[in-house]
């Protein structure tokens, strides 16, 4: 490349790029200092040279112009060559134009996130909040398709597998709504209402050991829901244990010393009252001493369910209370007879004993 083309491309880098990195550097390093210094040497050199050339009367006056011509001529080519080596040092340090044309432009900086477009909830947490509202209202098909949709963007979502269970669970899809509790336990184990939900629908389908065990789960999770024992009580009272039964009950009222079970969630979110459901109003009453009231929602409960065992014997205590010593020994016969088909050998001797001697009191 000549000289008139390299002029012209330092121009141009000139234009595109103004006073960047990129632009051409006056010769000031190195070649520059390299440049001047063997010129002062090759001008020393002659002068000195021709200092020697004889004294003054003997040196030819001719021979000046030619000293002084090789003195400038040496210092114009340590200049070049100076020029030159600052030339290579720039070259190697600029990339090419092509090179540098053809850069993309940096990326812009990130925007910065606004404080309130941090707290948005998340589509999936819309979805959540959207199908509990549509729950609330009985909705549950609705709901379950919010919940869907809610999954199809956070598979690994807890909270939507656990209220779509319980939408499951109302809709009397027992084995949907166990596997969707299931999915939420996994991914939550610390979850205690999937625990007791899960112990709903195992109460139902009569798998009333692992109904406890999961009514128990939720108790370590969260011991202050006074619902959790007395569904507990209820599991314990189907496997025959009466005095765990009692206590889960007592529990729950000291809890709640104004607790009434009006229905439990079972089958739907709103079903009519059962024996057990009598029953256990039954009890808060007596605890209460409201006899006669107590008396009256335990006869519901056996009109009901007339193999209720433990409603016989607890009848039997109300009776003793309101003195009807006469109804009291009925039902305590009737308690034992039930206790002794039902298996439980140690209740029924209990009661027979409590007969035999006529110890009323201690019931």
């Amino acid at each position: 490349m000549c000289d008139w083309q390299k002029a012209t491309e330092k121009l141009r880098i000139k234009g595109a790029f103004g006073r960047s990195q990129y632009s051409e550097k006056p010769m000031d390093s190195q070649g520059k200092w390299i440049g001047w210094g063997a010129g002062v040497v090759i001008g020393l050199a002659a002068t000195v040279a021709y200092g020697q050339t004889g004294t003054a009367p003997q040196r030819s006056p001719s021979l000046l112009p030619f000293i002084l011509m090789a003195a400038g001529a040496g210092i114009v080519l340590s200049i070049g060559v100076g020029w030159w080596l600052s030339q290579r040092q720039t070259s190697a340090a600029t990339p090419p134009l092509a090179a540098r044309l053809d850069a993309p432009p940096p990326p812009p900086p990130p925007k910065p996130q606004s404080p309130q477009a941090s707290r948005l909830p998340s589509p999936a947490a819309l979805l959540l909040n959207q199908g509990r509202q549509k729950m609330e209202k009985g909705d549950y098909e609705a709901a379950i398709q919010d919940f869907n949709e809610a999954l199809a963007l956070e598979p690994h979502n807890a909270e939507a597998y656990y209220e779509r269970g319980v939408a499951y669970r109302r809709l009397q899809n027992y084995s949907q709504a166990l596997a969707d509790l299931q999915k939420a336990i996994t991914y939550n184990p610390n979850m205690a209402a999937a625990y007791y939900n899960r112990g709903l629908i195992r109460f139902k389908v009569k798998d009333y050991q692992r109904a406890v065990d999961d009514y128990t789960r939720a108790i370590e999770l969260n011991p202050d829901a006074a619902e959790f024992y007395h569904n507990r009580s209820l599991a314990r009272r189907k496997l025959g244990d009466y005095e765990g039964a009692a206590a889960d009950y007592k529990k729950a009222l000291d809890m709640n010393p104004n607790y009434r079970y009006i229905h439990k969630e079972v089958t739907t979110h709103k079903r009519q009252m059962g024996a057990d459901d009598f029953y256990e109003r039954g009890l808060v009453k007596m605890e209460k001493g409201d006899y006669q009231g107590a008396l009256e929602e335990l006869n519901q409960a056996l009109r009901m369910d007339t193999e209720l065992a433990p409603c016989y014997f607890d009848r039997a205590k109300v009776r003793l209370a309101l003195g009807d010593e006469v109804g009291a020994v009925d039902d305590l016969r009737k308690a034992a007879d039930l206790f002794l088909e039902m298996g439980d050998i140690e209740r029924c001797e209990q009661v027979t004993a409590l007969l035999k001697q006529q110890r009323f009191r201690d019931v």
